[in-house]
């Protein structure tokens, strides 16, 4: 593929160009839509949204690496049981690729730089791998799915993808697909990096992904005195006025107890009254006698 051809990338889905720079690279992101591309059909193999990944190289970023001018063209998160890892692909103007590889456990950065001898994906049962003319032994394998890619990537992956990874000693075997690729690996001081693309002094604390990772339950919110129910302020009055006025109806009630006072057809009649008509009719009654 000319390098003609590998800078006329169109996204299949929004039509915006999209840089390869290199044959190495198999996928590359569109910057505008996400959307992750063949760089050799052309095709669309999904999406990838845009995160924050604990790495301290950004694509665009450029240094000098191995006495080369490198930039970083492209990163990918993989994950794989609770362990995830994050590796910042580099690439010199001369088409030297480099890879930059942060565990997430904290055990510091790894240099990865692809071998001179490529070989196959090695098989389920195979126990070594031939690499620089020997047999190196496959001391671990294991499966991670790709969480996250941006920029450009040298394996035929996409998100939510498989990839296979086999460690000999060393060498750090990756394969997805019809891509694979070997890595010689060997650490590398984070101060390295810092220098070389003039980054903060201290390296950024890991910050992981709250979709990946398990998430800690919130915590419960202080307990509050419950709030004591008030009343409305008329219903108090309505409350008190009733209780005034049978207040006021029982002492009435009361006062004419001790009075002796009787209503009697509108007539309030007092016990010398009552005195004084009995003497009347006894006078009625002698006069009616005499007569």
């Amino acid at each position: 593929m000319s390098e003609q051809a590998l800078r006329a990338i169109n996204c299949p889905k929004c039509g915006a160009p999209v840089s390869a720079s290199s044959a190495l690279l198999r996928v590359t992101v569109c910057p505008y839509c996400g959307t992750v591309i063949d760089a050799g059909s052309h095709l669309a193999m999904g999406r990838s949204k845009r995160r924050k990944i604990d790495t301290p190289l950004l694509p665009g970023m450029k240094g000098i690496m191995e006495g080369e001018l490198f930039q970083v063209i492209g990163l990918l998160r993989c994950l794989s049981g609770n362990e995830s890892w994050d590796t910042a692909f580099l690439l010199s103007d001369q088409d030297h690729l480099l890879a930059v590889r942060r565990h997430s456990g904290g055990r510091g950065h790894e240099f990865m730089e692809p071998t001179e001898h490529s070989t196959d994906a090695p098989s389920p049962s195979a126990a070594f791998v031939s690499l620089d003319g020997r047999d190196m032994p496959i001391t671990s394998r294991l499966q991670a799915r790709i969480a996250y890619i941006e920029g450009q990537v040298p394996l035929t992956i996409h998100k939510k993808s498989t990839m296979h990874v086999a460690l000999c000693p060393g060498h750090r075997v990756e394969w997805a697909q019809d891509s694979c690729i070997v890595w010689r690996v060997r650490s590398i001081p984070f101060a390295t990096i810092r220098d070389a693309f003039n980054l903060a002094a201290a390296e950024p604390a890991p910050e992981p992904l709250p979709e990946d990772l398990p998430e800690e339950p919130a915590p419960l919110p202080p307990a509050t005195p419950p709030t004591p129910r008030r009343f409305p302020i008329f219903l108090v009055s309505i409350s008190f006025l009733i209780i005034m006025l049978s207040g006021l109806c029982s002492s009435l009630s009361s006062i004419r107890g001790s009075l002796g006072l009787k209503s009697s057809g509108g007539t309030i009649s007092t016990p010398g009254d009552k005195a004084g008509g009995e003497h009347g009719e006894s006078r009625r009654n002698r006069s009616t006698k005499r007569k």
